[in-house]
């Protein structure tokens, strides 16, 4: 059984804390983890956008034949700069809000 002395454990802990403080800080973080990142592009009204058909429920007899993107369809509205909504046909049976990865 090991038996450290109170000192170290609460120097140890000290230390711990400011090294995980330090690295594992907020701004730290976001900086570690956006250095690779692209920012997302700008969209406006009306403009036209391909959407993907990675996700859709695409009535085809072969997906992996199937188009990667369909459209044109033009945006009705962004509603962040993560999201915008789109002029879709009724035959399609999605929700219009997609992603802009989506795009």
């Amino acid at each position: 059984m090991w038996v450290f002395p109170r000192c170290s454990c609460s120097l140890a802990a000290a230390i711990w804390g400011w090294a995980a403080l330090r690295y594992f800080g907020d701004q730290a973080v976001c900086d570690r983890s956006d250095h690779h990142r692209t920012p997302a592009p700008r969209y406006h009204s009306g403009q036209r956008v391909w959407l993907s058909t990675h996700d859709l429920p695409l009535q085809v007899e072969s997906l992996q034949l199937s188009s990667r993107f369909i459209g044109l369809f033009s945006i009705s509205m962004v509603n962040s700069s993560n999201t915008a909504c789109l002029h879709l046909p009724r035959t399609l049976r999605v929700h219009p809000t997609v992603h802009v990865s989506r795009n």
